[in-house]
This record gives C-alpha cells, structure tokens and sequence, in this order.
C-alpha cells in the first residue's frame, strides 16, 4: 500500500501525520512519531511505500492548526478504514467518536457503552492503541475516579487538550 506522509509543527507540538487513499491511518503524539508508529504497525514498514507528499497532508494539518488556535473543533476528515486493530479495538475507536468536544467518559463507562461492561481494561487498552489520536479523541476517557489516566502523549499533552476542548464546546 503506498502511504503519504509529512512531518508538521503546530505551536509546540510535532506531529507525523500518515495518510492511505481513503484518509488518516496515524498521527503522532509524541515527538519520536515514527517510533510511535512502529510500535502500533510493527510490521507496516516492510510492506508499505511511504511517500513525503506536504499536499495530501495539508487538510489534516490546516485543522490541526485551526483546533489548537481555539477556533474550532477538527473538522469532519476521512479516517481510514484500514487502522488495523482487534474487533474491540475497532469497537473502542469507533464509539470514542461518539464522545462530543468539551466531554469526557471513563473506561468503565466506554466498555458498558460497546457492551463488554467488565472489560474496561481491554478497552483501556484500545484506546491506548488509537492510532489516529486527536482525530479519534482518546484523551477524552479517563479513569473511574476522574483521574486522568494515562495517554501516549503524556500527561501534560492531555491536560492541554481537555482544557482546549472546554473552550470550544
């Protein structure tokens, strides 16, 4: 499969963005976005094309930066359909979309939401394994006791988002 693929900075932030023909597959979270990418698709590198293509990448990266100037929620991009994962996984992704901007849930909350109530590490786990962060918004779920839990970009990445957020609900 041949992917494209750019490196951005917004404000603080470095991202490496990953898109296939049919929309995002990836983006960093961290400032060493290919390890970051190796350790969800361990073995994409041996049978993917991954091409520098800024043009594919710009729709994504002009709502990165309209988000985190506070102007406006992402906007409503194509995700891939190929973001590999288990069925829970896929399950787990597909209902963190359904968390609205400025909300949050817990793991026990999101697990009796797909209906595997006395999952919720399983489902702690998928969504540790979001790969498309941000778009997909991971960082909303935190723990039972309201605690934030944890998340790939750090601690501090998710406070800044969850403070973002309440200014555009």
């Amino acid at each position: 499969m041949n992917l494209y693929f750019d490196q951005v900075k917004i404000q603080k932030h470095h991202f490496l963005i990953i898109v296939a023909e049919d929309g995002l597959q990836f983006v960093s979270l961290t400032e060493n976005g290919w390890d970051e990418y190796d350790q969800l698709f361990p073995k994409a590198s041996d049978k993917n094309t991954y091409t520098r293509r800024p043009a594919v990448i710009k729709p994504y990266k002009k709502a990165l930066q309209a988000y985190f100037a506070g102007r406006h929620p992402l906007a409503n991009l194509p995700i891939s359909a190929n973001l590999g994962g288990t069925e829970l996984q896929q399950q787990v992704w597909q209902a963190l979309q359904n968390i609205a901007v400025g909300q949050t849930t817990n793991y026990s909350e999101l697990a009796t939401e797909i209906g595997q109530p006395k999952s919720f590490r399983a489902v702690a786990s998928a969504v540790a394994k979001n790969p498309v962060g941000i778009f997909i918004p991971c960082h909303r779920v935190l723990r039972k006791d309201g605690g934030l839990g944890d998340f790939r970009g750090g601690l501090n990445f998710k406070r800044e988002l969850l403070s973002l957020e309440k200014g555009l609900a």
